[in-house]
């Protein structure tokens, strides 16, 4: 990334972040004081709302560090690369188990109450979550780095921004 499109890039990931955690927290906070908002369907959006904020609260300055090209060891850009996207996919996920909540809700609501309890729900968020872990970190166990590398450029590779994150590993230059 050039230095001027860094300077532009930094301020808006900044502005980003901060509404990101100030919106989010609001909304957790709107479940916790509100009695009306303690029903088991909320679960999902606090969860959400949790992996939204852990966004902007933690990926987005990650995201900061993989773009200007932070050195770090192989398997620290691995982890960094992990958590940006173990987050990202346990927000996708609420999303989908928000959908299929709704959907439930539609489908069948003479029985919805006694087929959706308040014990499932928080195990479909505990599953949405430990399936986004188990995602996300698998790679760590089965990626090694090449011999003589000590070093590495942990950066988004060239032209595959849209298609996610990925570490790229470069030898030092001699």
């Amino acid at each position: 990334m050039g230095s001027s499109a860094l300077w532009v890039f930094l301020p808006l990931e900044v502005i980003i972040a901060v509404a990101c955690c100030l919106g989010n927290a609001l909304v957790i906070w709107a479940v916790w004081t509100c009695g009306a908002l303690r029903q088991p369907t909320f679960c999902f959006i606090v969860s959400l709302a949790v992996a939204d904020f852990l966004v902007g609260s933690v990926v987005i300055p990650i995201a900061v560090l993989v773009d200007i090209g932070m050195i770090t060891s192989f398997y620290g850009c691995l982890f960094m690369c992990g958590v940006m996207t173990m987050l990202q996919v346990a927000s996708v996920a609420l999303l989908l188990a928000i959908a299929v909540d709704r959907f439930l809700r539609v489908r069948i609501p003479l029985t919805y109450k006694s087929t959706v309890s308040k014990k499932r729900l928080w195990m479909v968020v505990a599953l949405c979550w430990v399936t986004a872990a188990l995602l996300s970190f698998i790679p760590i166990f089965g990626w090694h780095r090449s011999l003589g590398a000590d070093r590495t450029e942990c950066r988004h590779q060239e032209g595959s921004r849209a298609a996610g994150l990925l570490a790229q590993q470069q030898l030092p230059a001699a």
